[in-house]
Parts: C-alpha cells; structure tokens; sequence
C-alpha cells in the first residue's frame, strides 16, 4: 500500500473523488464501454500515447483495443494528474481508476456514486420503462448515436453496424442490434433516406 494511502484523508477523498467520477462517467458516454470494463483497467491499460486502451476484462472476448480521440486523452491525462498528486504514482499492474482506500473502484461503490450523482442532477425520476437511468444507458447511448452519425452521413447502415459491433466487442451482430433502442431522431432519418431512395427509384423508373 502505497504511503499516501496511509495518511488518507477526509480532504483528500474530496479532491480526488468528483474528478474520478466524472472521467468515469465521461469515457461510459465517450467510448460505449461497459462499466466493468472501464473499473477493472489497469494502468498498463491506457496508452495516452497512442490514443488507445486495451480492454482485457472484456465479457466476450479475452482482449479488445478501444481507440479514443485527442479530448479524450486530455481528459484522462488531468484525472491522472489530480490521481498522482493525491494517492502518489502507481505502477503498471495497479487500478486506474483507484479508490482512495487504494484497489480497483468497485462497480457497488461507484453505482452508489452515480445514484447521488443522478439525484442531485435531478435525474433520479423514473423513465416510461419504469427505470431512473442507469449506468449501462451509456452504452446504448452511445450505439444509438454511433448509427445516428452513419445515417447523418449517409454511410452504408450495414458497414456502419458492423464497426459498431467491433468497437462494443461484441460477438455476434444480433447483440449489437438489441442496443439500437429506436428514438424519434433515429426514425426520422431512417425515413429521410428511405424518402430519398424512393425518389431516386422514382427518377430511375
């Protein structure tokens, strides 16, 4: 345990917690990870040089690459900043995203985290299926706006699902399809290009 640890303090959880959060809650929207993923990274994990993390504690396959943009470097670079200052460096093998008692962030700890967080954001209400929002709609989210993009676009949907499908480390294309929850945006482009493509059928005709 490093010496930092040992005289842990009330003020340093202050410093040290709301900046973890929120670079935990910004690379679940940024990157479509799921939480287990992101809570089990190591510190050899992340390659702020490169842009990429490498996901190893991944539900379906032994090891995937998790690109990421420049902003989402900088973002990762000052958590690390604020981490080192307040717990000390780390090696290799140890969490990223620490705890300030030092070990991984339990995926129990920081759901209560994001429970306190949803509420004093006043998002703590119920949604049509009868759930307050949860730590895996970032995920889904993050699918949606992925096809969103595609068919902003105009990319080929089914190359544009396929990436997807490989970025969320998934299998088989059909999991990636459950997380395509339909929105009222999505629909609008989806007829927006079928609209186009029957005039062009229409002029061809």
């Amino acid at each position: 345990m490093r010496a930092a640890l040992m005289n842990k303090s009330w003020t340093t959880d202050r410093r040290i917690n709301p900046q973890r959060n929120a670079t935990i809650i910004g690379l679940l929207a940024c990157t479509g990870m799921r939480i287990g993923e992101v809570l089990a990274l190591k510190n050899q994990d992340v390659d702020l040089e490169r842009g990429i993390i490498t996901v190893r504690e991944s539900k379906n396959l032994p090891m995937r690459l998790v690109p990421i943009t420049d902003c989402t470097v900088r973002r990762l670079r000052a958590y690390l900043k604020t981490r080192d200052r307040c717990l000390g460096p780390s090696g290799e093998e140890e969490a990223f995203f620490e705890s300030a008692y030092g070990g991984h962030f339990t995926y129990w700890s920081f759901s209560a985290a994001f429970g306190r967080i949803r509420k004093r954001a006043g998002l703590d209400r119920q949604n049509a299926s009868g759930q307050a929002p949860r730590l895996h709609d970032f995920r889904h989210t993050f699918a949606c706006n992925h096809l969103l993009r595609a068919y902003r676009e105009n990319r080929n949907i089914d190359n544009a699902v396929h990436e997807l499908s490989v970025y969320l480390g998934h299998v088989r294309l059909e999991s990636t399809y459950w997380y395509l929850t339909g929105t009222p945006i999505l629909f609008a482009e989806c007829l927006r290009r079928f609209e186009a493509q029957g005039r062009r059928n229409g002029d061809e005709a």
